[in-house]
């Protein structure tokens, strides 16, 4: 039975258009990392309030919406998130070209990209702003990072394809990326164990969450 079969059976239609639930992992984006990292939640025991707060974050929908449903229907939506979980196994190597909002981005080669990069990655922290971390996984195809114009300014800057990676990259890519990256770029011990707990932390938080169904 898909997913959106169970949801269409399990929550009540009101709740579906006032509550923008996902059907499945494909639905999943980078600002649904948010509400994982979320360390205000309880996730291993939470209370009823937990799960209002983390359903409106995962959602988007306003807490006092999430608060004005029936208990059971905050319950069926908590499940439901779990369910969506279940299953997520990401793969050892992301894929190597992506295309979002119509614009292919290419992986990037930490042995070959400019050494701009590696610099600029050391800035970059999961906790504060994973869609920006995103943004240093992939480039736009043909392009060269750290690339300027005649005056100086860089090309393809990571303002301008911030809103992609932000709303069209699958959440799944960006976790398979950051554990390809934390495999393959460890040239700083000590931004490699910080980016390592990090993604362990959210690791250890998905598994809590799936363990309790």
């Amino acid at each position: 039975m898909g997913l959106d079969i169970i949801l269409t059976q399990q929550i009540n239609i009101q709740v579906e258009k006032l509550v923008k639930l996902p059907k499945s992992i494909k639905d999943l984006r980078i600002k649904h990392f948010d509400a994982l990292t979320d360390e205000r939640v309880e996730i291993e025991n939470p209370t009823l309030l937990d799960k209002c707060y983390f359903i409106s974050k995962f959602t988007g929908s306003d807490l006092f919406t999430i608060k004005s449903f029936s208990m059971r229907e905050v319950e069926k939506m908590f499940e439901h998130i779990l369910l969506v979980f279940e299953g997520f196994k990401p793969k050892a190597m992301p894929p190597k070209e992506i295309t979002l909002n119509g614009n292919v981005y290419e992986l990037v080669n930490p042995e070959k990209v400019a050494t701009s990069w590696h610099i600029d990655m050391t800035n970059k922290d999961i906790q504060k702003d994973a869609v920006e971390l995103a943004c240093m996984f992939y480039f736009p195809k043909g392009s060269i990072y750290g690339a300027v114009d005649v005056n100086k300014n860089f090309l393809n800057p990571l303002k301008d394809r911030y809103t992609d990676f932000q709303m069209h990259m699958e959440l799944t890519t960006f976790m398979e990326a950051n554990a390809f990256f934390l495999s393959n770029w460890s040239r700083s011990t000590r931004i490699s164990m910080e980016k390592r707990n990090s993604k362990l932390k959210v690791e250890k938080r998905l598994k809590r969450m799936i363990g309790q169904r």
